[in-house]
């Protein structure tokens, strides 16, 4: 049996805000730079690869097999279809493209910053739970991780994080979806 596991939630503040800020500008650069991949070789989108990072396949919203791809999924067809490069001289020009993808940095990478560094999660013997990193917009930037601990895990928080309460988290998540909302209304 495992150990017992709890997530705690921490607002990142003070300088830790300028770690979080490069965080999701590479995030979203990464991203720009695979949709500009993926509509430079035709695709109408991709979908993120292993860990949520580079390239996986392509979409095509008119579902058209093109040389040198396979279908990978029918899941998703009312955005279109997943594509994959095939693995014979074929794919060769799609593989080398979306291998040339960069990868963005994922919440491991935000989390282990912060001094949280297990890249294999915590378990309880049922469940595995990993370090996540949230970024809320509206109605102002605000940036949370949540940590898995456990009562002897010896983590000390650095200054850079402030521990919040689950119900602080939750209100600071519906205000920012409220802000969507109005936006959304607005528009």
């Amino acid at each position: 049996m495992g150990k017992d596991v709890f997530k705690v939630t921490y607002e990142v503040v003070g300088s830790g805000v300028q770690l979080a800020e490069s965080h999701v500008a590479a995030v979203r650069e990464a991203t720009n730079r695979c949709v500009e991949i993926a509509v430079g070789l035709g695709a109408d989108g991709y979908r993120p690869g292993y860990r949520g990072s580079g390239m996986g396949s392509l979409i095509f919203k008119d579902g058209q097999l093109r040389p040198g791809l396979k279908r990978f999924s029918p899941r998703g067809q009312e955005q279109g279809v997943d594509f994959i490069p095939r693995k014979d001289k074929s794919g060769a020009h799609w593989r080398e493209a979306m291998e040339a993808a960069p990868h963005a940095p994922t919440d491991r990478d935000i989390v282990s910053q912060f001094g949280w560094d297990n890249d294999y999660g915590l378990t309880d013997g049922y469940r595995v739970f990993f370090g996540t990193f949230t970024h809320l917009q509206l109605p102002n930037s605000r940036y949370f991780v949540r940590i898995p601990r456990t009562a002897d895990d010896g983590f000390v928080p650095p200054d850079t994080l402030k521990e919040v309460s689950e119900g602080d988290f939750m209100r600071a998540i519906a205000e920012h979806n409220d802000a969507v909302a109005a936006k959304k209304e607005a528009a």
